[in-house]
């Protein structure tokens, strides 16, 4: 059952409209080109914890 992101209770599967399995292949990318300060930006950007200080318009649970 596919729910949508604003309706999503799990942040595991979604951040908000981002669909983090992408976004973590991102990051892969970015590690094996060794580019080790993108890789931690954007790293950040998909944990939720302290999700605020890199995405400031981001909801405590969205």
């Amino acid at each position: 059952y596919f729910k949508r992101a604003e309706t999503a209770a799990n942040f595991g599967r979604e951040i908000g409209l981002q669909y983090v399995h992408a976004h973590i292949r991102f990051i892969e990318s970015m590690a094996k080109l060794g580019k080790a300060d993108e890789t931690w930006d954007n790293l950040l950007k998909v944990i939720p914890i302290k999700i605020q200080t890199k995405v400031p318009n981001a909801s405590a649970r969205q």
